[in-house]
This record gives C-alpha cells, structure tokens and sequence, in this order.
C-alpha cells in the first residue's frame, strides 16, 4: 500500500519536473535569442539618433513635458527664489523641458546638462539660447548648493549608477531646493513589455533598466531627499507605435532637500 502510494506521488511529481526542466532551459536560452548588441554606450546610440530625435518623439516629448510641468507647477511657484532661480535639467537630451522652464519662467537661469554631445549640440541650436553641459548625472560640475531646482524626464533609468546620480542632485540642490523627478515606470505591463523588446532587439542595459515606483521612492529617499508626493499615470500613446494595448506607463517624483 506504501509503495503504491510513493509511485503515484512521484508520478504526480514527473509532469511538475519536467516543465519546471523545460522553463530552466528556456531561461538559459535567453540570452542567445537576443540580438548582438546595436551600441556599445547610450552615449553611441543618441549619437546616432540625435539629428531625428525632436521629429521622431514629437509627441511623446510633448506629452511627458506638459504633464512633469502641470505635476509641479505648485511646487515650482512656491520657490523663494523670486526672479533669480538656478534650476538644472538633468539628462536635457535637446533641451525639450529646459525650453519649457525657461518659457513659464523668462528671468531663470536653467543648465541642461546631458552625457550626449550631439544631442546637447541640437539643444544649443534652440532660439532660446540654452546654456548647454556635457556631464553625467553621477558627476555633476557644479559647486554643492548651487541650484533651486533639479529636474530629470525620462532620462533615470539611462544612469549607469542611479542611487549615485540622485546623490549628485542632492549634493548641487540648496537647502529647501526640489527635485522634480519623471520616467517610464516597470509598474506597467507597457513598460515591461518595452524593457523585453528593448533587450531582445540588442539595445544597451540602460535603455531597459526601468524602475518601479518602489524602487524610485527608496533611491530618492536614500540619496537624502525627502519625497513630497509622487504619481503613477499614463500618456495617451502606446510603445513602438502602436494604436492598440495599454498606453505608456509614467511616474512622477517631487522631492525636497
């Protein structure tokens, strides 16, 4: 009777085995079915991209810029920084929201600070006359406490060390400055599905390292920051065009030092 019964269970147990068998070797496999790499540095593929970049994401910059400026339009009026506020873009890519400070507020001096040359150099070619920096969010050339304002759009999860870039934000933010923070969010089936495309199709780790709300929260919070509030949401486009499926997965971060 005992006999009987072990045989049953590990008969049980032999279909079980062999799927978890089966999703261990396509796991493995994974890394084969991806496409060779297509650029070595994000720094290669905005190199690349960026005399196209303002035409081909029209309107997804449009979208995101409006909403990040709506999200925190208060919190931008309530700095006591009158007429002379220093605010810095990090991650500017062509300056898109460095434009749009610069537009609800004439009399700011505004940094937009990107790793990519030739996307700076798109930004520089704006009537507007940005001041345009090649730096890295990791290492930011600015003297501790030099800004009110710090914001970021769609550019976090491109950082090679994001606990150490919002460290810098910290660091060049004044006391009672504000982060305005806003990227793609993994809390969206969108977002993931993206992040898989991205790495099949070759792109760099940094173009589908996307952080959920969570994450962003705790990395905020342990760069020194104190979060104001924050938001998930989405824009009224879908990932690679589509015109069917969930529409593109955001979050918004403001936080204060």
């Amino acid at each position: 009777m005992l006999d009987g019964a072990r045989s049953a269970c590990s008969c049980c147990l032999l279909p079980t085995c062999a799927m978890f068998a089966a999703l261990a070797c396509l796991l493995s496999a994974l890394p084969l079915l991806r496409r060779q790499l297509l650029y070595a540095t994000v720094a290669d593929e905005y190199a690349e991209q960026a005399s196209e970049y303002d035409e081909r994401w029209a309107a997804y910059v449009n979208q995101t810029v409006a909403l990040a400026m709506a999200r925190s339009a208060p919190e931008q009026r309530a700095l006591k920084c009158g007429a002379r506020c220093y605010a810095i873009d990090v991650g500017c890519g062509t300056g898109a929201l460095a434009v749009a400070l610069l537009r609800s507020f004439p009399t700011w001096n505004v940094v937009c600070a990107d790793p990519s040359a030739d996307m700076l150099a798109r930004a520089r070619q704006r009537p507007e006359r940005l001041r345009a920096v090649v730096a890295r969010s990791e290492s930011l050339p600015f003297r501790s406490g030099t800004f009110h304002l710090a914001t970021s759009l769609s550019s976090l999860h491109f950082w090679d060390d994001k606990l150490q870039g919002l460290k810098e934000i910290t660091r060049v933010l004044r006391k009672g400055g504000l982060l305005l923070l806003t990227d793609w969010s993994h809390d969206y089936t969108s977002c993931i599905a993206c992040s898989w495309y991205l790495y099949f199709a070759g792109y760099p780790h940094n173009d589908w390292n996307i952080l959920t709300l969570n994450s962003a929260r705790s990395l905020v919070r342990e760069a020194g920051l104190t979060i104001v509030r924050d938001e998930l949401y989405t824009i009224a486009l879908r990932p690679f065009g589509l015109r069917l499926g969930p529409r593109w997965g955001m979050m918004t971060l403001i936080g204060t030092k």
